[in-house]
């Protein structure tokens, strides 16, 4: 996907949109369970400027790897903040799976048929960037612990044992590894195509 420059723009596109959406629904359910803390740091809006944050943007576009500006929360503004923290940190990896349906479902079905037009490939390209980024950001954020105490695994280890172990060093280095090349896997595969 990255490999091509070609497509290159509608990567650009895509990451806007899928950060974007992302971080806004962690703004989004923090402001709904009480915290006014996004609302008044402007981060409760769909516009991607308030949501890109200049260095991580330019990293990604260099080097594959970079970030959105985070939400900031104040927990201490939860009914309950253990449970609250954890729906908002939920929040933007599920926009990311809910735009990966809202697009994926009715491209796979062929309801956004749009035909083999050259006018049409770039409208194609686009939907297919952005079905692999969500589809990418969401397992890597949820399965990871990018999301460090409130992933996926983190939530499994506590039902596994009442005291839950932290993992070595050696155990997330591991683990970053893993996720490192998986995410130079999912980048460069497109060189191929």
């Amino acid at each position: 996907m990255f490999g091509d420059v070609s497509l290159l723009p509608y990567v650009v596109v895509a990451l806007i949109v899928a950060a974007t959406v992302h971080e806004y629904a962690h703004a989004y359910v923090a402001d709904r369970l009480g915290d006014p803390t996004p609302r008044a740091q402007g981060r409760l809006t769909l516009n991607p400027l308030a949501h890109l944050d200049p260095v991580g943007a330019l990293l990604i576009l260099i080097f594959r790897f970079g970030w959105a500006k985070p939400v900031p929360i104040n927990p201490a503004n939860f009914t309950n903040w253990r449970r609250d923290t954890m729906l908002v940190a939920a929040a933007g990896p599920l926009a990311n799976i809910t735009l990966l349906f809202i697009v994926g479902i009715p491209y796979k079905l062929g309801l956004l048929d749009i035909g083999a037009t050259a006018a049409a490939m770039p409208l194609d390209h686009l939907l297919q960037v952005m079905l692999q980024i969500n589809a990418m950001l969401a397992m890597y954020l949820m399965l990871g612990p990018s999301g460090a105490r409130y992933s996926l695994d983190r939530w499994l280890a506590k039902q596994r044992s009442a005291a839950a172990i932290e993992p070595s060093v050696g155990a997330n280095i591991a683990l970053r590894l893993i996720q490192l090349h998986m995410c130079i896997i999912y980048f460069f595969a497109g060189i191929s195509k």
